[in-house]
């Protein structure tokens, strides 16, 4: 991903663009990193958004909880 950004902008200005979702990206981490399992509706749906980092820490939260996010399971496998 990084280098097909860096062909048209700097990683740099990317990651200060609209294009770049950063609040969005901050919350996903945040909710992944807690290993609250009230929070796995709200990490299944992330797995389907459109930008790749936000599925990242969407998939980090399923493994943060473990077999607990087993029901997630054909959401990450797409």
């Amino acid at each position: 991903m990084m280098v097909d950004i860096s062909k048209k902008t700097t990683l740099y200005e990317y990651v200060r663009s609209k294009k770049h979702p950063l609040k969005k990206i901050v919350k996903m981490a945040e909710i992944a990193s807690s290993g609250d399992i009230q929070q796995l509706k709200k990490i299944r749906r992330r797995l389907r958004n459109k930008d790749p980092v936000v599925r990242y820490w969407a998939a980090t939260g399923c493994i943060s909880l473990g077999k607990e996010a087993a029901s997630a399971k054909g959401e990450l496998r797409n």
